[in-house]
């Protein structure tokens, strides 16, 4: 791993411990007010019961198109730095890997992460509506709205990164507000500045205009101050490391922000109305609902601004400019219920803060408690009724990994996962993060191996590398040791999924019968070839291919032949395939017989990258073509 990658993640690292250490100093002393004796801890048991409801949610992957088995594959720590960047929200990732690590690699750590986190971003939005001027009932209302939401419930329970996603954003509206106020040094507001932009970025970066525009407002006011070493340094550093990483971001693709055409007003009636007021308000028309409510909040804030005029007037302004820049860029297209769900929350946010500020407005006092406290248990029953009203809506990608996490917490100690499946890239790198492999290395193994068998290798057409070998499909010979059958519910957007509810598997299962006895000598094979030992690996591919196996296997066993110095039982082997050899294999076995493992390995790459092993490359094994056998130790 480059310096250059290391100081990247470093500086993740950095913002995060920054961001959660300024976040606790500010809840810590708003506590100290004696106006908080109540309604902080309202708040804090607020946060506790969402936490509780979302617990009995269903587990989602909370994304579509396999996006949640990319991120859970993915360890900020350890993994490249190419796949990591590769991912366009990685601030998340930093949680991720620390559940990961605390949790001893347990699948199930993340999503209780997730419930957490979400919950303990909602005190930081009460923290942040009371240090911008807003009254106990107002932050409450605000938390209560945004909280209790079944759009927050859903999410929180879910393996995707909204809910990391939904801690930054509130966490930087809290340091906005306590840097809007004068006891914030010029390095401190440089410093919450530089942290809080380069968390938003690379989390959800259309939050970065609303409040991007928010710190340069700030840092515009406080700009004499800032020309002092220290905090121009800071913001210099800053900017520095922000357009770092926006390099590597910039051009991954972002679903669901497409703007292809201007109708933010339609966008707005549906991802508020539709699929939000209009789902745990039903019967009553979503859209109607969510123009007179948030309409009159905006009038009533709007109101409240012409007569104060200065900060309140600004901070209007701003989020009806930032509830209608979502409107322009957050399109409809959903295709199936809670497709876009994470995005529905996220358009919530700014509403949440206009709802905030038209209840500011009301005459404060015990009336305003009293109409909160009557109105926020109505709100959180119905919303809790809507979210448990999709517990039948379950995709493919959820149940298999919902079923993935019920596996890790039975595993037996004495085995190791198979995964001979494509599973698209993504099923092999997470089952390798959270399960011991058997002969993943070749060297010492669980004694015994479970295949886990992917519904996504049935449902997709045109898998990467064609037909599985029949030991990677569920066969009549293989035990279950934990498996689910449903039907399908498709979950991508590409053409190349399956849309038909057709009945599919997802499980593990121990290899029996002819199929799983070509599995195990195939996985034998592999090992002897790693191990040089050729003329064993070829017995071992050849054994495979009899017994369940296909062209693939022979195509190793002359390959294995060949290595051995045998050309002639290579190119015996390689005619048993009963049809003309690939040109790249022919040549291949030509060049080895003459000594050209350079060459053999060019073109063995070439018919690899046309049919790949699902699991293993001979090309991933130069040094059996271009180094010599290692040295035998001395007497031997």
């Amino acid at each position: 791993m480059s310096a250059y990658s290391l100081f990247l993640k470093a500086s993740l690292l950095f913002s995060w411990a920054a961001l959660l250490y300024w976040s606790a100093a500010a809840l810590l002393r708003l506590a100290r007010a004696p106006a908080e004796r109540r309604a902080l801890p309202a708040a804090l048991a607020a946060a506790a019961a969402v936490l509780l409801l979302s617990s009995f949610m269903p587990a989602r992957g909370g994304y579509d198109n396999e996006h949640e088995f990319t991120m859970l594959s993915t360890d900020l720590l350890f993994s490249e730095f190419r796949h990591t960047a590769a991912f366009k929200e990685v601030a998340p990732l930093v949680t991720d890997s620390a559940a990961v690590l605390l949790g001893e690699k347990d699948l199930r750590a993340v999503l209780w992460k997730n419930r957490a986190v979400a919950a303990a971003a909602l005190p930081l939005l009460y923290a942040a509506l009371r240090l911008a001027g807003a009254g106990p009932a107002a932050a409450l209302a605000a938390q209560g709205l945004l909280g209790f939401n079944f759009l927050f419930l859903l999410n929180a329970s879910a393996f995707s990164s909204t809910a990391s996603n939904i801690f930054i954003v509130l966490a930087s509206l809290l340091m906005l507000a306590v840097s809007s106020g004068s006891r914030i040094s010029p390095a401190g507001l440089a410093a919450r500045a530089s942290v809080s932009v380069l968390l938003v970025l690379t989390s959800r970066y259309e939050f970065l205009p609303p409040l991007g525009a928010a710190w340069c407002w700030l840092l515009f006011r406080r700009r004499a101050e800032l020309t002092a070493p220290a905090p121009a340094l800071t913001l210099a550093a800053g900017a520095l490391v922000a357009a770092l990483w926006a390099a590597h971001i910039s051009g991954l693709p972002s679903p669901g922000l497409r703007p292809s055409a201007f109708t933010p007003f339609a966008n707005a009636a549906y991802h508020l109305g539709t699929m939000n007021l209009g789902v745990f308000l039903s019967p009553l028309p979503g859209g109607p609902a969510a123009a007179l409510f948030f309409g009159v909040c905006a009038a009533v804030l709007a109101g409240r601004a012409a007569r104060r005029g200065g900060p309140a007037g600004h901070a209007a302004a701003w989020l009806c400019l930032w509830a209608f820049f979502f409107a322009a860029v957050y399109v409809r297209q959903d295709e199936y219920p809670l497709h876009f769900m994470r995005h529905q929350l996220y358009f919530l946010v700014p509403f949440a803060l206009l709802a905030a500020g038209g209840f500011a407005s009301l005459p404060g006092g015990r009336g305003s408690a009293a109409l909160l406290a009557a109105v926020l248990p109505v709100y959180a029953a119905l919303n809790y009724r809507a979210a448990r009203s999709f517990d039948g809506e379950l995709r493919t990608s959820d149940r298999e990994l919902a079923l993935l996490a019920g596996a890790e917490a039975d595993w037996p100690a004495d085995a190791g996962f198979v995964y001979p499946g494509y599973g698209d890239g993504r099923r092999a790198p997470l089952l390798r993060r959270f399960f011991p492999a058997y002969r993943e290395g070749c060297g010492p193994s669980p004694a015994r191996a479970l295949k886990y068998v992917s519904p996504a290798d049935s449902v997709f057409s045109g898998r990467y590398g064609g037909i599985l070998p029949s030991y990677a499909r569920r066969t009549a010979g293989d035990i279950p040791w934990k498996s689910a059958v449903f039907d399908h519910a498709f979950y991508t957007t590409g053409p190349g999924e399956m849309k038909d509810p057709v009945r599919v598997e997802a499980g593990f299962f121990e290899p029996s019968g002819p199929a799983g006895e070509a599995l195990l000598a195939y996985l034998d094979g592999r090992c002897r070839l790693r191990g040089r030992d050729f003329a064993g690996a070829a017995s071992s591919f050849l054994d495979a291919a009899v017994k369940g196996g296909g062209r693939r296997e022979v195509e190793l066993a002359s390959v294995a032949l060949a290595l051995a110095g045998e050309a002639a039982a290579a190119r015996r082997t390689a005619a048993s395939l009963g049809r003309a050899l690939p040109e790249e294999l022919a040549g291949a076995l030509a060049a080895l017989e003459k000594g050209r493992g350079a060459e053999a390995l060019r073109l063995l790459s070439v018919m690899e990258e046309a049919a790949p092993d699902p699991f293993f490359r001979l090309t991933e094994e130069a040094a059996l073509f271009t180094e010599p056998p290692p040295a035998a130790p001395p007497g031997e």
